[in-house]
């Protein structure tokens, strides 16, 4: 019941955000806050659209594998925002006075032409419309298991609540609720995960695994492209304001994303040890 109060609350307070972005929005507003995206709003958007049910299931699958080399994860994501930052500083900034972009795909097709802006929407599309599936079905189950509900219900109110509230606000009810998730989600993960562990530097020996190097440099690898590949990253640098509030975005909301997904890790030992036994 009281799981049910506590949903109950976090409605509300989706759809009072939803209802106040919504008034007086322009198109602009509705497709990327009128390209005025600040470093605060930056930080938290970009920290709550990477830490998603998904995400955080998979970072803590992928910590229990392969222990910490998983932090090679984080070197790839490090790298991919850097990326991002000097590719916007120094490419697209200017093209972005001269043409109004909202997708990396416009960017190609300003640079070479409609065909490629096509071809590379279509593939987008195809990478996007697999990743939300995976999300939808993470977090159904998440859903389903949390209110004690069946999977069809649990599947209702988790794509229906992002429907509407994008439909009637769009990107900009999109950045404000990710403010609130983003808030909401950090003191508790620091609460309940980080601040209790009794974790040592004598328990890293016992994590590293030399067989799993080559693994590690692969993560590395797949978490760089996926960042780099995802559009909805791109949408948020195409809404940044300018090249410092881009900046300061990518550095904290990397470091917030760092300290809740290597919270995983904390108990990654007992984990090794309870893998090899089995």
């Amino acid at each position: 019941m009281i799981t049910f109060v506590y949903f109950a609350i976090y409605l509300f307070i989706i759809a009072l955000i939803t209802w106040k972005s919504s008034h007086h929005e322009s198109e602009r507003d509705y497709m990327n806050i009128s390209k005025s995206l600040t470093g605060w709003q930056s930080t938290w958007t970009t920290f709550a659209s990477l830490l998603s049910g998904y995400n955080f299931v998979l970072g803590v699958t992928f910590a229990y594998l392969y222990g910490f080399w998983y932090l090679t994860a984080f070197l790839g994501a490090g790298l991919a925002f850097l990326i991002l930052y000097f590719i916007y500083k120094k490419k697209l900034a200017t093209l972005q006075q001269d043409h109004d972009l909202f997708s990396v795909g416009d960017y190609f097709g300003i640079e070479y032409g409609v065909s490629t802006k096509v071809v590379v929407n279509i593939i987008l599309c195809a990478c996007l419309f697999l990743f939300l599936t995976l999300q939808i079905y993470v977090n159904t189950g998440l859903f389903s298991i949390l209110l004690n509900t069946g999977k069809l219900t649990a599947l209702l109110l988790t794509t229906g609540i992002v429907c509407i509230y994008l439909a009637i606000g769009g990107f900009k009810t999109s950045v404000k609720t990710d403010i609130f998730e983003g808030i909401l989600i950090l003191p508790i993960v620091l609460t309940v995960v980080v601040f209790p562990c009794h974790f040592t530097a004598a328990k890293i020996s016992t994590a590293f695994d030399t067989g799993q190097f080559g693994f590690a440099i692969g993560l590395a690898l797949l978490q760089f492209l996926s960042l780099l590949g995802q559009a909805e990253i791109f949408q948020r640098v195409f809404a940044s304001r300018d090249s410092i509030a881009l900046k300061r975005g990518l550095i904290w909301s990397f470091l917030f994303v760092s300290l809740v997904s290597a919270s995983g890790m904390v108990e990654t030992p007992r984990l090794e040890a309870k893998r090899r036994i089995v």
